[in-house]
């Protein structure tokens, strides 16, 4: 049986007494001497599994780097010689073993051994878990179809006192006595695979497990399910007994009930602590996470949620970090502990997408996207501006597409930014309980003889120095923020209101208000409306609601059955930035509306692009059919005036004639 192929990476020499037991166990294919001497090519075509990284004089953050690289090649498991003592709690990814000597090596010779046996079965996978069953500090089980325990870790072997392997004697995974305490029966490892299809992998938390001595552990229980080569069924079992142990009034105050996951109360002091009683740099870790759960799951649905929360901070908390804090929703805060810089802290929250994504995709459940937020702790900083910073990088991760982990510096362009928005959001929630908020109008003209004045009503935010806020920053957060409704509210109000006043000063009667799709799809906003309307004095015919084209489909029914009500009240409907979404069409042959205001972006280019006068004159026909009257935005020179009275459009709005200005 051949020893697996390795190579072996160290800066300095390394001794013959070394090179001789690294022999012993595997077969040396390279001896690399410097990092950058790594081919990807040579990795995967001489198949290497095992790597021996002596780290000399340098960080261990280096070797495990290097390490990192070497997984993301061929999943090569690594073994760092690192001869100055380490924290046995820093942070370590699940393929990596760090070792004192050599001689450690050595004496874990036999388990390797038992690795070997099933070397040969061109069984990757398989050995890649055998490798594994030695760094995760759990008990480590494998079975064959038969439910033969053909497979024990050292860990596995002392605790239920099995020996790891005896050639001609069996034990039966059925003869482990393990209960779950919720349905309070013993839980069956030996059932068929085949027999439950839906399920690759179980998490089954809090059971109960008896070991040697009568002794009883409370254990997190996974079967992975490998079906291949006679293999059946991974098992690990995770002791939490000591998590459960903990002081249970303390608890009672930071524990989230729903998902035994800290709650952010006791954050701060667990910071402190950290902090004092570690060299390295604390960090935290936003994860917000986003899920799809809308598929078949035949469980508690009420308790979905907290199900697949236990099941990923479950995996987060067996490889990355002990302490896990439920902040609100799905989002989870994670302290991680490292001596390593920006870009290890970069590389574990890239570990930890991944593992959430691969546990997730075993139950089925589709991420619709993972940000993840970093802050380095400053305990000179209080919790809420943690969180603060925290929110702020997991926002910039957001903007990139592939959910990109940040780190937080108040110097990167994306924190001014997402700060600037910050404050204008403080700003605008202001302005609607205090009803800054000032109206502006533009006058629309009309084109032809019969036809009647109107202007537009459109809305402006100034800043305390009464410098105006661009409206693309202000209205962008309100529709993020879901805000609409309540400056519809404002502007509706202050409409009315200011109507008698206008119209005796200036003579225009009919006023053209900007409404939200959205805001139509709240209930109380349309009860309010329709209120609001025929409470007033305003002459309702003299009202048109403008409503932006995009929006409309996906309420499409809804909006259509409000507009009819509406218009018994002789309100008149307008359809606004027309053109600009794919269905317009339609709405033309079903809306009752009264009005078409051609989407600018036609307008404009009248004059030089034939398609869009084509698209113009083609909405020009379709709308006198039904006696709807079309409005041209945008009108900024003669030359364009031409071209829309040559077409026979109603109204013009633009520079051309009125720039806007306060109601």
């Amino acid at each position: 049986m051949k020893n697996p192929n390795a190579i072996v990476i160290s800066e300095g020499a390394i001794s013959n007494d070394d090179i001789t037991k690294i022999k012993s166990i595997f077969k040396i294919l390279q001896i690399i001497k410097s990092r950058k001497n790594i081919s990807k090519e040579y990795i995967k075509q001489s198949n290497i599994k095992f790597a021996i990284i002596y780290n000399h004089k340098r960080p261990i953050d280096f070797s495990i780097n290097i390490a990192n690289d070497l997984k993301s090649i061929n999943n090569v498991h690594s073994i760092i010689i690192n001869n100055k003592s380490i924290d046995k709690a820093m942070y370590r990814p699940n393929y990596i073993e760090i070792l004192n000597n050599i001689s450690e090596l050595s004496d874990k010779h036999k388990l390797i051994q038992q690795k070997k046996l099933y070397y040969d079965n061109n069984n990757a996978n398989l050995d890649f878990f055998l490798n594994l069953s030695e760094l995760i500090q759990e008990i480590v089980i494998i079975t064959n179809t038969d439910n033969d325990i053909i497979y024990i870790n050292e860990k596995g072997s002392k605790e239920l006192e099995l020996p790891i392997k005896i050639r001609g004697k069996t034990n039966k995974i059925s003869d482990i006595n393990i209960i779950d305490l919720e349905k309070e029966t013993k839980i069956d490892l030996s059932y068929n695979i085949n027999n439950i299809p839906e399920f690759k992998n179980i998490l089954i938390t809090d059971c109960l497990l008896k070991v040697k001595n009568n002794k009883k552990l409370i254990v997190d229980l996974f079967i992975s399910t490998i079906a291949q080569n006679n293999i059946d069924k991974l098992i690990t079992i995770k002791d939490i007994s000591d998590l459960k142990s903990k002081n249970n009034i303390q608890d009672l105050e930071i524990i989230d009930q729903q998902t035994d996951l800290y709650n952010i109360k006791g954050l701060e002091k667990l910071l402190i602590n950290q902090i004092e009683s570690s060299h390295k740099k604390i960090y935290l870790f936003d994860l917000d996470l986003h899920i799809n759960t809308e598929y078949e799951y035949k469980g508690n649905k009420d308790n979905l949620d907290s199900k697949i929360l236990k099941k990923i901070t479950s995996r987060i908390m067996s490889f990355y970090s002990e302490y896990i804090f439920r902040l609100k929703d799905n989002n989870l805060i994670v302290i991680i502990s490292t001596s390593g810089g920006e870009q290890r802290i970069i590389s574990i929250a890239e570990e930890i997408k991944k593992t959430i994504s691969r546990e997730l995709s075993k139950e089925g459940i589709i991420i619709f996207k993972l940000n993840i937020g970093i802050i380095e702790v400053n305990l000179k900083e209080d919790i809420e501006t943690k969180i603060s910073k925290l929110k702020i990088a997991t926002k910039i991760s957001d903007e990139y597409k592939d959910s990109t982990p940040i780190l937080y510096k108040d110097e990167l362009p994306e924190t001014i930014l997402i700060k600037n928005q910050n404050k204008i959001f403080e700003y605008i929630v202001k302005a609607i309980k205090n009803d800054f908020f000032s109206l502006y109008y533009q006058k629309i003209t009309p084109l032809k003889k019969d036809l009647k004045p109107k202007i537009e009503i459109l809305t402006r935010l100034f800043d305390y120095t009464g410098t105006p806020i661009p409206n693309d920053n202000v209205f962008s957060l309100i529709d993020k923020y879901n805000l609409t409704v309540e400056v519809d509210k404002l502007v509706v109000t202050k409409t009315l209101r200011e109507y008698t006043n206008f119209v005796a000063k200036n003579g225009v009667h009919i006023f053209s208000i900007n409404i939200s799709p959205y805001s139509l799809k709240s209930k109380n906003f349309r009860m309010f409306l329709k209120e609001t309307l025929l409470k007033s004095h305003v002459p309702l015919q003299n009202i048109c609601l403008e409503i932006t084209e995009t929006g409309i489909l996906e309420n499409f029914e809804l909006i259509k059955t409000y507009f009819n009500e509406l218009k018994t009240f002789g309100v008149k409907l307008a359809l606004d930035d027309f053109g600009s979404g794919y269905t317009s069409l339609s709405y033309i042959k079903i809306l009752p509306i009264d009005i078409i205001k051609i989407d600018g972006s036609f307008i404009q280019v009248i004059n030089s692009s034939q398609i869009d006068l084509v698209i113009i004159k083609s909405i020009k026909d379709i709308a006198d059919t039904k006696n709807i009257k079309i409005i041209a935005e945008f009108v900024s020179n003669e030359e364009i005036l031409k071209k829309i009275n040559e077409i026979g459009i109603d109204y013009g709005q633009g520079f051309l004639w009125h720039k806007p200005e306060p109601i």
